[in-house]
């Protein structure tokens, strides 16, 4: 009945005297199945419970989150190419400040050369200068190798946060598709049981009755077969 409904059944445990199957049917043939399924059974052998619940707060909180999730992405590509621009605005300073430094100091080297060498007070203030352009550099090129270094560091993070909530995206989607299939769909179990004579006689008659029953048929019982006659003999 349940797969002739286009349902499906997730589990089934069986045994003689017991069984119980879990299973899901669409809510557009809950209704026919259920009134298939209890016309099968007197009214007394069938018991049916029914509950429901109310999905909007779940699927609010779907929401939520993945309004949360797409503005945060959002945020961190838009901080990803602010952080490129910076890097690339940085470098280029550098670069420039470096090609500056290095015309300087080629520049000093070149008048070096026109110096005299017993004209020691103007070559020790052309070294000096040289000394001083040198040691900037250096901080320079530190900087600049610092910076590339945190740079790639930050991207890396970047693109790892950006994955990372991709994916979270990815699946509150299936959770949404999942709530509203489910939304579309009624979750059931039907357990059986094996039911003996007495049983079927209590559902249909109360104890106090049956007892009550009993015992008219006891006194009745008596009246037809407990009596006996006494014969009187005349002297």
């Amino acid at each position: 009945m349940i797969r002739g409904y286009d349902g499906r059944i997730d589990n089934a445990n069986l045994n003689e005297k017991y069984a119980s199957i879990s299973f899901v049917l669409p809510k557009s043939t809950y209704e026919s199945f259920i009134e298939e399924a209890t016309e099968m059974f007197p009214e007394k052998f069938i018991t049916l419970h029914e509950n429901s619940t109310n999905l909007l707060g779940q699927k609010q909180n779907i929401e939520q989150q993945t309004e949360y999730a797409s503005t945060s992405l959002d945020n961190l590509k838009m901080e990803r190419a602010d952080n490129i621009k910076k890097y690339d605005e940085k470098i280029a300073s550098l670069n420039k400040e470096i090609s500056r430094l290095d015309n300087s100091m080629y520049a000093l080297v070149a008048q070096k050369k026109t110096v005299s060498p017993t004209d020691t007070e103007t070559l020790k203030k052309i070294n000096d200068q040289i000394n001083y352009l040198s040691r900037i550099r250096s901080d320079h090129t530190h900087e600049l190798i610092k910076t590339m270094t945190q740079h790639e560091k930050d991207l890396a993070n970047f693109d790892n946060q950006i994955k990372n909530t991709e994916n979270n995206l990815v699946e509150l989607g299936k959770q949404d598709t999942k709530l509203i299939n489910n939304v579309e769909t009624v979750n059931g179990t039907i357990t059986l049981r094996f039911v003996s004579l007495f049983e079927i006689v209590s559902l249909y008659i109360p104890v106090y009755k049956s007892f009550i029953i009993i015992c008219i048929l006891i006194i009745i019982g008596y009246i037809l077969f407990g009596r006996k006659t006494k014969e009187i003999e005349l002297p």
